[in-house]
């Protein structure tokens, strides 16, 4: 079995981190993964800034 952590925050030296992708497949489009990416990403950054928006 294969567990992997998407959306998972941690502490390291006093600083929040996390980390974020897309799904890569033989029809991607890149651009629209990186887009993805992004959007997930910022999501994050507004949760760990308590901006209270959780998308």
């Amino acid at each position: 079995m294969l567990a992997v952590g998407i959306r998972t925050f941690w502490a390291e030296h006093e600083t929040i981190r996390f980390g974020t992708g897309a799904g890569i497949t033989w029809g991607s489009n890149p651009r629209r993964e990186w887009q993805e990416t992004e959007l997930k990403a910022a999501r994050l950054i507004g949760l760990a800034s308590g901006d209270g928006d959780s998308g």
